[in-house]
């Protein structure tokens, strides 16, 4: 049994004219994961990412090829 919260990261693309939908940055988004915040079996169980600020840190640290 789980009582919590759940936490998602969704990181998207620049909006590029005449393209039709974002397109999922899918080696960030692995990154950061799906995460669960709360008492899980009876565990307390602590999500990392789970505020903007916190979320924009571990952006600046991570490298990405251009």
């Amino acid at each position: 049994m789980a009582e919590g919260k759940m936490y998602k990261f969704f990181a998207y693309d620049d909006y590029k004219p005449n393209q039709n939908k974002l397109i999922s940055l899918e080696e960030i988004n692995s990154h950061f994961g799906i995460e669960f915040e709360g008492i899980q079996e009876g565990e307390v169980v602590n999500a990392k990412f789970k505020s903007a600020e916190i979320i924009k840190k571990e952006l600046s640290k991570m490298n990405f090829e251009q």
